[in-house]
């Protein structure tokens, strides 16, 4: 699993993965997981940090310079790690918007699998 920004037609935080990675992470956030993706053997962070940490709150996604905080309320628990399962399965190239209630960190998350090709769609 490869995550990073990409400069799409809007900011996007980029969530790289095939049918074990997307479902690791489905599962990391269907059971409500708090994981500092950087500390994952199983993900290259490409110029950013992500923590994804459950929260009973609306689910948010905030900023500080590179590195992304992403809360995930329950009702996004279940709501992503579907998008994140039906992903992992699809046999052509697809990605899915993960994108939290609040959002201050000024970028769209999407999930792909497929479409890219390592990090070269990365900004450096």
């Amino acid at each position: 699993m490869h995550i990073g920004l990409a400069d799409f037609a809007e900011p996007t935080l980029l969530i790289l993965g095939d049918e074990a990675s997307l479902n690791w992470l489905a599962d990391c956030i269907e059971t409500r997981q708090s994981i500092d993706l950087a500390t994952s053997p199983l993900v290259k962070l490409v110029n950013v940090g992500l923590v994804i940490a459950p929260t009973e709150d609306e689910g948010s996604l905030s900023r500080n310079n590179t590195l992304f905080n992403w809360k995930v309320s329950p009702l996004e628990a279940q709501q992503f790690a579907e998008q994140l399962r039906a992903l992992a399965v699809n046999e052509r190239p697809a990605h899915a918007y993960l994108d939290p209630a609040a959002n201050s960190a000024g970028v769209q998350v999407i999930a792909s699998q497929g479409e890219y090709i390592g990090d070269a769609v990365f900004i450096p």
